[in-house]
């Protein structure tokens, strides 16, 4: 399954309008229903936009999973 269609990152232009935005931010897909609301593709926003930039910048998966190994235990 091709899940870009799903996934919106913001672009330079949404940048400018919205301070906390980074290149690397998840948009929130607009929902008609609540079912679509709901998937796991509007779920995940929120929960990926909360990773720090450092973390979500890693170099390698095996950085990444000690970063969110670390971030998850400081919550």
């Amino acid at each position: 399954m091709d899940v870009f269609p799903f996934l919106n990152f913001y672009s330079q232009d949404d940048a400018h309008r919205f301070k906390h935005v980074d290149d690397y931010s998840l948009k929130t897909n607009f929902a008609r229903t609540t079912t679509f609301e709901n998937t796991y593709f509007n779920r995940i926003v929120e929960m990926w936009n909360s990773i720090p930039l450092s973390i979500r910048l890693s170099p390698s998966c095996a950085v990444f999973k000690s970063g969110m190994k670390k971030f998850l235990s400081d919550e």
